[in-house]
C-alpha cells in the first residue's frame, strides 16, 4: 500500500512536472519571438544619468520611465523597426528613428537630453513633492543649479546661498552659520538655535537634534546637483520648522560610465587696514575634494571626499573639515530600486567669539584664545521606490543622523592666571541622534489629477553635559500624517490643497499637536504669463534647547529654562506672477504676508526679576507680522550671457501689547542681490553682488548695530579642453569692512585660485 501511494504521488509529481516544463518552453518560445530595449539617459552637459524620464515606443502602448539611476528597460516588444520618443519636463525631447527591434535580442541605446535653456522651464520639486516647472509652482521658488555654482567663488555651502532673493545671513565664522532667514522669518539669537527655515537634503530634514539648527557642515558643495528654495509656509509637506520656507539641496547621481573629478582651491584673505589689524602677514584657506561616479548597469554609485581648512580671517577663527558622502544605487528590477545615501564630517574650529572692542574688530578676549569646538556628523538614508504602473509611486526613506559636538574652555591655563578665565578644563558635551522614516503614495486619478499621501515617524535622543550648562537627556518624538491633492480644473487653472497633522511629545514633558493646511492656485492664460496665490499655516516646535538651556559660558549669560514652551504658528499669504518677456527674459514678481502667533523669542527678564545681570528665557510672544514685496527679472538673451537682479522689501512688526507697533530686531527692510555671467569661448566671466540695509532695531549692543553693506565678488574661468579647467577670483572686491552680526567682523578681500581636472 505504501508503495501504491509512494508510485501515485510520484505520476502526481512527474505530470506537473510535464506542465511547469511545458509552460516554460512556451515561454522561452514567446521571449525568443519578442524584443527587449535598454540604456540609460543623461545630461548631455553634466553628464549626470537623469530620473524619471519618459521613453515611449511611438503608435503603441508600450514605454518606462527611467529609474534614480538613469537605466531603464520595455520588455516584450514585437520585432519591428521603432520611431521612440524621449521626454522629460526641461528639457528638449529627443526622437529616435529606426530602432530595429529583434526577435529574442536585446537592444540597447543611450540617450543624451539638452537641457532648455530658459529659467521659466526650469524643473522643481519641492514645493509639491511633484515635478513641474518653475513657470507652475504655486510660490516663489529659486533654483541654483550646480553650473552656476561653479561659476562663483563658493568654498562653503553657505556662500552659495547669498544672492538668494529674499534670504539674509548672520554668520560668526567660516563654519558656524548664526541664522538663515527667508523673508525675515528667523531670528539671531540663540546661536542658530531654532531656525524657521528648513534644510532638507534629498528630501529629508538635515536638524540638529537638540538646537534645532541646519547641519549645514553635512551638505558637500561640489556634491550639490541643484538647490532649490521655496518660500512661505510649507508645514503641509514638511512638519515643524518651514514656517519661512525650505531649502532642499538635491545631491548629484551617477553619471554615464566612468567619471573621476579633483577640485583644488586655495585663497588668501588680504591683509586688514592698518588700523585694525590683528597681525602683519596674511592668512590663507584651502579645500580639495576628489569625486568618483561609475555606472555598472543594475548597480551604480557616486563618491566624494573632502577638506576645508582655514587660519581664519580674525583672530581665533580658524578651522579644518574633513567630509565624506557617498550614494548607491540598486536597480533590483524595472522601476524597483534602493539607494544608500552614507555620510559624514569630522571637524574642529576655533570657538565663535564677539570682538573685545570696536576700536579692535579683529581681536577677540585674551581668555578665549584657547577655546575650541570638535564636531563629528554621521548620517545613513536608505530609500525605496518603486513605480509599479504608469499612475502609481510609492517610497519608504529611512535615515539616521548622529552629531557630537563638544566644546572646551581654557585649555592652556591651569593656574588661572588669566583674568576672568573659565576653570581650566571646562568642556560642554552634546551627543544627539535623530531617526525616522518618511512614507509616501502618488497616484494619479487621471491626467489631471495627482494625489499623494503619507507618514512622518521621527525620534531624536539627547544626551548634552553637564546639565547645569546644557540640557541632560531628553528624548522628542513627532508622528504626521499629510496629503495632498493636485487638480487641473482646466487647461489654464490649477489647484492643490494639502494638509497635515503632527503630534510632537518630549518625554517626561508636554506633547503638542498642529494642524497644518494649504491651498493655492495657479492661473495660466496664456503660455508666457502665470498668476499663483498660496495660503498656507505652519509651526514649529521648541526645540530641546529652546526650552533647557541654562548657561552660555564664554560670555557668561544666563538662561532661565522654560519646557512649558507652546509652538509658534504662522499664516502666510502670498500672491504672485512669473512673465516670459519674449525669449530673453522672465519676470517674477510677489506681495506676501506672515503673521506669527506665539512666537518663540529671546526675552531679558533680568528687570523682572530685580536683577542687574542679563537673564534670557524663551517665550511665545503674543504676536507678530512680516509682510513686503519681492521681484526677480532674469536677463538671457543668449546662452553667452545672463543677468540676474534680485530686490526684497520686509516691514516687519511686533503686535504683542507691550511693543504693539515696534519694529522687530534684527529685521533687514532692504536687500538686493545679483548675479551676471559672460561667456565667450572658453573663457567665464562671474560677477556678484548683495545689498543689505543697515539693521534699525537689535536687543543687544545698540552702539553696535550693523551698517548698511555692499559687497561684489568676481571669478574668471578658463577651460582646456573638456576636461581641464583654471579660475582666479576675489571676494569683497571693494574690501568692505562689515558685519552681519553686531561684533562679528567680516572677512576683507579674498584672493582665490583653484583648478578642476575631469577624466
Amino acid at each position: 500500500m505504501d508503495i501504491a501511494i509512494t508510485m501515485k504521488n510520484f505520476l502526481k509529481i512527474f505530470v506537473l512536472s510535464l506542465i511547469v516544463i511545458n509552460q516554460l518552453l512556451a515561454k522561452e518560445q514567446s521571449d525568443a519571438v519578442l524584443g527587449e530595449l535598454s540604456g540609460y539617459i543623461s545630461d548631455v552637459e553634466s553628464g549626470q544619468n537623469l530620473a524619471n524620464v519618459n521613453i515611449h515606443l511611438l503608435d503603441t502602448h508600450l514605454g518606462a520611465a527611467s529609474s534614480e539611476s538613469g537605466n531603464y528597460l520595455i520588455k516584450n516588444i514585437p520585432p519591428g523597426k521603432y520611431r521612440i520618443e524621449v521626454s522629460r519636463i526641461g528639457y528638449h525631447p529627443e526622437i529616435l528613428n529606426d530602432v530595429v527591434i529583434k526577435p529574442g535580442r536585446l537592444t540597447v541605446r543611450k540617450v543624451e537630453l539638452i537641457p532648455t535653456f530658459v529659467q521659466f522651464d526650469d524643473v522643481v520639486f519641492t514645493a509639491t513633492k511633484s515635478e513641474q516647472t518653475a513657470q507652475m509652482a504655486p510660490a516663489s521658488i529659486s533654483v541654483i543649479k550646480s553650473a552656476d555654482l561653479k561659476a562663483r567663488n563658493i568654498t562653503t555651502f553657505d556662500q552659495a546661498l547669498e544672492t538668494v532673493p529674499g534670504l539674509t545671513l548672520q554668520r560668526t565664522t567660516g563654519v558656524s552659520v548664526q541664522s538663515v532667514s527667508l523673508r525675515g522669518s528667523s531670528e539671531v539669537a540663540g546661536a542658530g538655535v531654532g531656525n524657521r527655515v528648513l534644510l532638507a537634503i534629498d528630501g529629508r530634514p538635515a536638524l540638529n537634534s537638540d538646537s534645532g539648527g541646519a547641519l549645514w557642515s553635512l551638505v558637500p558643495t561640489s556634491f550639490i546637483d541643484r538647490i532649490e528654495i521655496v518660500k512661505g509656509a510649507f508645514s503641509s509637506l514638511y512638519g515643524s520648522t518651514a514656517m519661512g520656507g525650505v531649502i532642499n539641496v538635491i545631491t548629484k547621481k551617477p553619471t554615464a560610465g566612468r567619471y573621476f573629478e579633483v577640485n583644488l582651491t586655495g585663497g588668501m584673505y588680504e591683509t586688514a587696514p592698518k588700523d585694525i589689524q590683528f597681525q602683519d602677514s596674511p592668512n590663507f584657506y584651502n579645500n580639495q575634494s576628489l569625486g568618483l561616479s561609475r555606472n555598472l548597469g543594475w548597480f551604480s554609485y557616486i563618491f566624494q571626499v573632502s577638506r576645508k581648512a582655514s587660519e581664519g580671517h580674525r583672530q581665533h577663527s580658524s578651522f579644518e573639515v574633513y567630509n565624506l558622502y557617498s550614494k548607491f544605487f540598486f536597480d533590483f528590477s524595472n522601476n524597483r530600486n534602493i539607494e544608500v545615501t552614507i555620510g559624514g564630517d569630522v571637524g574642529r574650529n576655533d570657538y565663535p567669539h564677539s570682538w573685545f572692542s570696536d576700536l579692535k574688530p579683529l581681536y577677540i578676549s585674551i581668555k578665549n584664545k584657547d577655546n575650541e569646538q570638535r564636531k563629528y556628523t554621521q548620517n545613513l538614508d536608505i530609500n525605496y521606490y518603486a513605480i509599479p504602473n504608469p499612475r502609481v509611486k510609492y517610497s519608504s526613506r529611512f535615515y539616521f543622523y548622529r552629531q557630537l559636538f563638544k566644546s572646551q574652555f581654557n585649555a592652556d591655563d591651569p593656574n588661572l592666571e588669566i583674568r576672568d578665565n573659565e576653570p581650566f578644563g571646562t568642556f560642554t558635551r552634546s551627543h544627539s541622534r535623530k531617526m525616522g522614516n518618511i512614507s509616501q503614495l502618488d497616484y494619479h486619478f487621471s491626467d489631471k489629477n495627482y494625489f499623494i499621501s503619507g507618514v512622518d515617524l521621527q525620534r531624536d535622543l539627547i544626551d548634552a553635559t553637564p546639565d547645569s550648562i546644557l540640557y541632560g537627556q531628553r528624548q522628542v518624538n513627532n508622528i504626521a500624517f499629510y496629503a495632498q491633492d493636485e487638480h487641473e480644473l482646466t487647461d489654464k487653472l490649477a489647484l492643490n490643497i494639502g494638509m497635515r497633522f503632527d503630534h510632537n511629545k518630549l518625554e517626561g514633558g508636554r506633547g503638542l499637536s498642529q494642524l497644518s493646511p494649504k491651498a493655492s492656485l495657479v492661473y495660466s492664460p496664456v503660455s508666457k504669463l502665470s498668476l499663483r496665490f498660496l495660503a498656507g499655516r505652519a509651526f514649529r516646535a521648541p526645540s530641546v534647547a529652546e526650552r533647557f538651556f541654562k548657561r552660555e559660558i564664554s560670555g557668561g549669560t544666563e538662561f532661565e529654562p522654560n519646557p512649558d514652551l507652546n509652538a509658534e504658528k504662522v499664516t502666510s499669504l502670498e500672491i504672485g506672477s512669473r512673465v516670459r518677456v519674449g525669449g530673453w527674459a522672465d519676470i517674477d514678481a510677489a506681495l506676501f504676508r506672515s503673521t506669527y502667533n506665539d512666537m518663540l523669542y529671546w526675552i531679558n527678564i533680568g528687570p523682572e526679576r530685580g536683577l542687574t545681570d542679563i537673564l534670557f528665557q524663551v517665550q511665545n510672544l503674543n504676536k507678530a507680522r512680516l509682510q513686503g514685496f519681492e521681484t526677480s527679472v532674469n536677463f538671457y538673451p543668449g546662452r553667452a550671457f545672463h543677468l540676474r537682479l534680485n530686490y526684497t522689501y520686509l516691514d516687519s512688526k511686533d503686535l504683542s501689547p507691550d511693543n504693539e507697533g515696534t519694529a522687530l530686531a534684527y529685521k533687514v527692510k532692504h536687500t538686493f542681490s545679483f548675479v551676471s555671467s559672460i561667456k565667450k569661448g572658453n573663457w567665464l566671466i562671474n560677477l556678484d553682488g548683495r545689498y543689505n540695509s543697515a539693521i534699525e532695531e537689535v536687543f543687544l549692543f545698540p552702539n553696535n548695530k550693523p551698517d548698511a553693506f555692499l559687497v561684489t565678488n568676481g571669478k574668471l574661468t578658463r577651460k582646456f579642453g573638456k576636461k581641464f579647467s583654471s579660475s582666479f577670483g576675489v571676494n569683497n572686491i571693494g574690501d568692505n569692512q562689515y558685519e552681519e552680526m553686531a561684533r562679528y567682523r567680516m572677512p576683507g578681500r579674498t584672493w582665490i585660485v583653484g583648478t578642476n581636472y575631469k577624466f
